[in-house]
């Protein structure tokens, strides 16, 4: 997977030459969401700073909004961009959370590609190279933004690939050792959650996606 500062540079320049995309304005969602600087709230403190980040940005990119909320210049994805690098800037800001928003980046510069913009020719064959495969469509995302799902480990079961609305994974369950919470997925894998923290797990259910998505649909360079 890229750095975020190549994905950066390529979202930049292809959001700026998608016919696709309109300019935004100050009442748009990617303005007003991102207009302010990213802050930890005293209730997520458990959590990090992605849970918020990861919230706002899935109002923008998530699978059923990124058609409509996406729009291009210094009150749209410039803007977007300038409010990450703050984000990441966070005390709390760390490897599994950098892995995640990536994930999220690589959706919006596949948005941009299917709909029309281009990378200049030298940049084309490198990208495609570097990029990871994401599926043209997502069927669950673990981590989208929803006002029922738990925040913290104990609510990992509902937030699973494999839940429905109302009803978590029956195959997820999180086991309480001396010191720590210990995650069981589904898979069978065992995952620690250091402090209380999410990240191990949700960077996990990614990247299982993104092996199915992988197999299911190769995406090859571009001669």
């Amino acid at each position: 997977m890229r750095s975020y500062k190549e994905i950066k540079k390529e979202i930049i320049h292809l959001s700026q030459n998608c016919e696709f995309i309109r300019a935004a304005t100050t009442n748009d969602l990617i303005y007003t969401s991102f207009k302010s600087p990213p802050q930890l709230a005293e209730s997520e403190q458990d959590v990090g700073i992605f849970w918020s980040v990861n919230t706002k940005m899935n109002k923008i990119c998530g699978v059923n909004n990124i058609q409509n909320e996406l729009f291009t210049g210094l009150h749209g994805v410039e803007n977007l961009m300038g409010w990450l690098d703050k984000a990441r800037e966070h005390p709390t800001w760390d490897r599994n959370s950098e892995k995640l928003l990536l994930t999220t980046l690589e959706v919006i510069h596949k948005h941009l590609i299917d709909h029309g913009a281009v990378l200049p020719e030298p940049l084309l064959c490198t990208s495609k190279e570097k990029s990871n495969a994401t599926s043209t469509s997502v069927t669950k995302n673990p981590t989208s933004s929803t006002s029922s799902v738990t925040k913290g480990v104990k609510g990992l079961p509902s937030r699973c690939p494999n839940a429905t609305p109302g009803a978590p994974c029956t195959m997820c369950r999180v086991d309480q050792t001396t010191n720590k919470k210990l995650f069981r997925c589904h898979c069978g894998e065992s995952i620690t959650t250091p402090g209380g923290r999410t990240q191990n797990v949700l960077v996990h259910w990614r990247e299982l996606q993104l092996e199915k998505s992988m197999k299911e649909c190769p995406i090859y360079c571009v001669k």
